[in-house]
């Protein structure tokens, strides 16, 4: 039932004290811990409800706004929304990062848990739990697909993203293990659609004058052959007679000089504003100064970060801390790009294996919040050394990978507070978003080749079945992906005992 803009709830009032403020972020954010399932589009409904529809806390052109930002920076696109609007509801970044941690962080330590749990198994894996394992990892794949299908259906849109897309795929598949490949795939992305916004309108306008000039030549070609044909004609009392008709034609098509003025002259009404009265209602008390400030931050971590992955060993903590910062740094998309880039980086690293890789994915999707969690079940496997290296390199990956996207937002929501509007921001990252989703074509890919005891996922006609009826279940018919993951997780133990529970 639509409800009417009458009928909607009076926005919540804003507590005035730091103990109200901090007790409405954590009634406010704690539930969306253990609800937010279903990853990104999921959460972005929930706040909509929540936020907009319930709370009122902001309102949708502002959401709208927000949401635009989140997509064309890097990092969590719905942990930055949730982080945007405490900043904007209670002013301060105090309570903004403790509503992040309120939504976020309960996932994260579930997550750990996990990794470290499975770092402490010792010798191979018993039976059972491989074969609970291959119907994850094949649902697991399913989800990816699913991810990528239904980024290519939302963010391809033109012939333009299109062919980035392509690129993006081809040149991933080949060459994933290159360091350098996926910032430069978001570069290559973002100068072609902005490069594309000056060449397409250009060669429309010539495209368009040349039909023009041909039309016109087409014109004057048929009326010349047309008076050559009345010249020729015989009749000269007909051609008499059409001369004659065609003067008071001309003289009857005259515009009173009266009527031309009225006509030229009739005022044009202005169109009503239906602007908002306070445009500036969503104003963040952070100075434009102080937002350069974090973007100055931003880039001095990422640059040291690029220096840890390169001058310690792969073994270190602070490896783990740079490669995670790194990686939070130049993911454009939110969860489902995430998952190449680790792949690449954890994989590629010998921190993980392939079957670890996707039995933590598989996890992260039965699991509500952020899919970055999915870093902190990465660090703990990467310092398996012993327990509390584990529960070290958890909490760095964590941390690594959700800090570049909560300072870049800090850093840019002052300016949006004060232009709203970065139209170039939305043509280059048209293109970066196209690249990323690229990405997550080539992950499909990728995992699929290795997904069962590092052999291709065709060579086991079962768990192709499951990933068919997966991706269907959960694209089509409305399964939430949850149950997905417990249905091929359910599969792989019923193969187990068919096959006589071996040990």
């Amino acid at each position: 039932m639509k409800v009417r803009m009458s009928d909607r709830p009076p926005a919540s009032t804003k507590p005035t004290t730091l103990a109200g403020k901090f007790w409405e972020t954590t009634r406010t954010y704690a539930p969306l811990s253990v609800l937010t399932f279903g990853g990104t589009q999921t959460h972005i409904a929930i706040f909509l409800d929540l936020f907009v529809e319930k709370y009122r806390w902001i309102d949708q052109k502002a959401f709208a706004e927000l949401f635009a930002i989140a997509n064309s920076l890097p990092g969590p696109t719905s942990t930055k929304i949730g982080y945007a609007i405490s900043l904007i509801r209670n002013g301060g970044i105090l309570l903004a990062v403790w509503s992040f941690l309120v939504w976020s962080l309960p996932g994260g330590v579930i997550m750990g848990g996990v990794g470290i749990g499975i770092s402490s198994l010792s010798g191979a894996l018993p039976a059972w739990v491989r074969a609970l394992r291959d119907g994850l990892v094949s649902a697991a794949v399913a989800l990816v697909a699913l991810a990528a299908y239904r980024l290519g259906a939302s963010l391809l849109k033109d012939r333009t993203t299109h062919i980035i897309n392509l690129i993006s795929f081809g040149l991933s598949i080949n060459y994933y293990k290159q360091p350098w490949l996926f910032p430069s795939l978001m570069v290559f992305g973002g100068l072609t659609t902005y490069t594309m916004s000056y060449v397409e309108p250009a060669f429309q306008t010539w495209k368009a004058r040349r039909e023009a000039r041909k039309a016109e030549r087409d014109i004057m070609i048929k009326v010349t052959k047309e008076v050559d044909q009345l010249l020729d004609t015989e009749e000269g009392e007909a051609r008499t007679e059409i001369a004659g008709d065609a003067c008071p034609q001309d003289s009857d098509e005259i515009i009173p000089a009266e009527t031309q003025t009225h006509t030229s002259s009739a005022p044009i009404e202005p169109q009503s504003s239906s602007l908002d009265e306070d445009e500036n209602q969503y104003s963040i008390r952070i100075s434009i100064f102080v937002g350069i400030l974090f973007f100055a931050l931003w880039i001095v971590l990422l640059v040291g970060a690029i220096l840890l992955r390169t001058l310690t060993p792969s073994s270190s903590p602070w490896n783990v801390l740079g490669t995670f910062y790194f990686t939070g740094s130049i993911i454009f998309g939110g969860g489902p790009v995430v998952v190449p880039l680790l792949q690449s980086y954890v994989v590629g690293n010998s921190w993980l294996t392939v079957s670890e890789f996707l039995i933590g994915y598989a996890i992260i999707n039965i699991l509500p919040g952020p899919m970055f969690n999915f870093a902190a079940f990465c660090g703990a496997l990467a310092l398996r050394s012993s327990a509390g290296y584990s529960i070290l390199g958890a909490f760095l990956a964590w941390i690594g990978i959700f800090a570049p996207g909560i300072i870049i937002q800090t850093a840019v929501l002052p300016m949006w507070s004060r232009y709203r509007s970065l139209r170039t921001a939305q043509i280059v990252f048209k293109g970066v978003n196209a690249a990323a989703a690229g990405l997550v074509f080539s992950a499909t890919y990728l995992l699929s080749q290795t997904a069962i005891d590092a052999k291709p996922l065709g060579n086991y006609p079962l768990y192709v079945v499951v990933t068919a009826v997966c991706f269907v279940a959960v694209g089509f018919l409305k399964m939430p992906a949850p149950v997905a993951i417990v249905v091929g997780g359910v599969v792989g133990i019923f193969e187990w005992l068919a096959n006589g529970m071996p040990v």
